[in-house]
């Protein structure tokens, strides 16, 4: 009859409709999915450079650092240089010290030894001066 297939016919229509609205919903889901595997992608690429990026300023900065371990052995091994160098002239320096002092109180000695001698030959002049004369004396007699 006329009013079953008009009824059926609304009812076809209403499932279309509804049909149409889960395409649409389906349509609009699927856009908003890739919208979001472009989003992740993106950041899935961004990710992948900063991790590369890392990665190089690590390697740059172990090298760095292995560089930099170099220069501190170095430069240990030359401060132990130095103060063994420093040690060793410390040692010339009392020892020195030690020669200097020896060599001052020495002349210290001399001086006084110097100055006794010194009286001691003046005495010895003045006997010889004294001796020469009588000698003088007694070839004038």
């Amino acid at each position: 009859t006329g009013a079953e297939k008009s009824a059926r016919a609304d009812e076809l229509e209403k499932e279309v409709d509804a049909l149409s609205r889960q395409v649409r919903s389906l349509e609009n889901t699927q856009d908003g999915d890739a919208a979001q595997v472009d989003d992740l992608s993106e950041n899935l690429r961004q990710a992948k450079a900063d991790v590369e990026e890392l990665e190089r300023k690590l390697e740059d900065s172990a090298r760095r650092l292995q560089l930099t371990e170099t220069d501190l052995d170095k430069a240990e091994e030359r401060a132990e240089i130095a103060e063994e160098k420093n040690k060793a002239l410390e040692d010339d320096l009392k020892e020195t010290s030690a020669q200097l002092k020896s060599l001052e109180i020495s002349e210290a000695r001399a001086g006084d030894d110097g100055a006794a001698a010194e009286a001691q030959l003046t005495e010895l002049q003045e006997s010889t001066r004294a001796m020469e004369l009588q000698v003088e004396e007694k070839d004038r007699r």
